[in-house]
């Protein structure tokens, strides 16, 4: 499944992409698909504020919402979730995601929209499963090679974090 990204979640991918890669897991891949997907299916990769939490208008947002008192990246109830920078910070949010991603036991082995489920806690693993190929796909994207001439994570002459992908304001994975 192609995904087609503006700067916006292009950015907040970039950032789920390398906390999660770097977050010190033994199955650093699972942890990226699954909290791509999760914000995928959340909140299309964009970071909302919320009107009904006034200090969420305090921080970098891409949108603003108004159900319930769901903010950032991954919709974090702010009546559960107390600290709103965290929950408005792409990688703050990201760490949350996966603290509580690894506490669920046999998560390295989970399908990715299950376990983003799991972690959430909300609708259906079908709602999150579907965005999983996009997820994998945007987590491939950032591996790469490290520079090179093929793009990946860090750069490279053809796309990737840090090189190439400068040409327009949308970005196909």
């Amino acid at each position: 499944m192609r995904y087609r990204l503006d700067d916006a979640q292009h950015r907040n991918s970039n950032t789920i992409v390398e906390t999660a890669l770097n977050y010190n897991t033994n199955a650093p891949d699972q942890a990226c698909v699954a909290a791509l997907t999760a914000a995928i299916t959340e909140t299309s990769i964009y970071i909302y504020a919320n009107n009904q939490v006034q200090a969420s208008m305090n921080y970098r947002h891409d949108k603003v919402a108004s159900e319930q008192d769901y903010v950032g990246l991954f919709q974090y109830p702010a009546s559960r979730f107390r600290d709103i920078g965290a929950d408005m910070d792409p990688a703050k949010a990201t760490q949350i995601f996966l603290y509580q991603m690894v506490r669920i036991r046999g998560w390295q082995n989970m399908d990715p929209g299950v376990l983003a489920q799991q972690v959430q806690r909300r609708g259906t693993a079908a709602r999150y499963q579907q965005w999983v190929s996009a997820a994998r796909n945007l987590c491939q994207f950032g591996e790469g090679d490290n520079g090179g001439n093929s793009g990946g994570y860090n750069g490279g002459n053809n796309g990737g974090y840090n090189g190439g992908y400068n040409g327009g304001n949308n970005y196909n994975y």
